[in-house]
């Protein structure tokens, strides 16, 4: 007797419970259970530990982000105002 048990997962949900516990998500591939082609009949996920660098740098990337975008809003203040001052 052949008993199988399967489980399938909302992918969203499977990847928000990843990226909670501290994975990255490095490859993902798709099988051929439904009729895609691919190298493989099983969904694969390719999951990588963060490392605490690539987590520093991440984050420091999101606040040079936004300090990108205040600086480019007083630069624009800023030649508005030479802009001012030049037609008086």
């Amino acid at each position: 007797m052949l008993i199988l048990f399967l489980i399938g997962f909302q992918e969203s949900l499977l990847i928000d419970w990843i990226k909670e516990s501290g994975l990255n998500i490095v490859g993902k591939y798709y099988g051929s259970w439904c009729g895609r082609k691919s190298f493989t009949y099983q969904d694969l996920l390719i999951v990588e530990k963060k490392t605490e660098f690539k987590s520093k740098l991440s984050n420091y990337q999101m606040v040079l982000k936004k300090y990108k975008s205040k600086l480019e809003r007083i630069k624009i203040q800023i030649d508005a105002s030479k802009s001012q001052i030049n037609q008086t």
